[in-house]
């Protein structure tokens, strides 16, 4: 279980580094990450969040001035937001894992999001949505957080993360979920030469 989890975690980073690179051109945003994801899944040491709760945050995300719960479908965003499908990720047996698709406002990319297998194509409107990510030139507030937030900002109010990346200028608050459901989790990454918010990451699995 505790290597799931740390794979869980990994994968998480390189959703958000995938997703994050697509927008600026900087890597593919389906970029195979399993083998990278497995490699390290050993190595990573990190604590769960036990001070404060992902729970009451996620009751109030705002997305273009409109606040939602997770999770959300489709039908909950409204008929202005679309799904268009990116890409799929493997399990190392060659079974799925989860699909990736660009949320869309108004025609216009505006997040990231995962959908887990079982997945039903036929109902995609009511697919519960667990798992988006969200880039600083779109408009969001979550936690008290927003496109002009900066990495002093996000330690101030959620305090200190559960994993810092020694490799990419992110990080990540880790939220046990128990043996039956997977850990939840915000991983944050920042631009490098400002140290403000690039893209934040957020999955709620309740």
């Amino acid at each position: 279980m505790r290597k799931k989890r740390f794979a869980v975690l990994l994968a998480a980073v390189f959703m958000v580094l995938g997703f994050a690179g697509c927008l600026y051109n900087e890597i593919p945003a389906n970029q195979d990450s399993s083998e990278t994801t497995s490699a390290a899944a050993d190595e990573i040491d990190f604590h769960y969040v036990t001070d404060w709760s992902l729970d009451d945050m996620v009751q109030s995300i705002e997305m273009n001035g409109v606040t939602y719960s997770m999770p959300f479908t489709l039908n909950d965003l409204g008929n202005k937001y679309s799904l268009e499908w990116v890409g799929v990720d493997f399990e190392e047996n060659g079974k799925v894992d989860h699909y990736t698709y660009v949320l869309k406002y108004c025609d216009m990319v505006y997040a990231g999001i995962e959908v887990f297998d079982p997945f039903d194509f036929n109902d995609m409107d009511n697919y519960k949505i667990t798992s988006i990510i969200l880039t600083s030139d779109t408009d969001f507030k979550f936690g008290g957080v927003d496109p002009e937030s900066t990495k002093d900002n996000i330690l101030e109010k959620f305090g200190e993360p559960s994993y810092i990346s020694s490799d990419y200028n992110m990080f990540a608050y880790m939220f046990d979920g128990g043996d039956d459901n997977l850990d939840s989790s915000v991983v944050v990454g920042f631009n490098d030469d400002n140290e403000m918010l690039k893209v934040i990451a957020i999955r709620y699995y309740k």
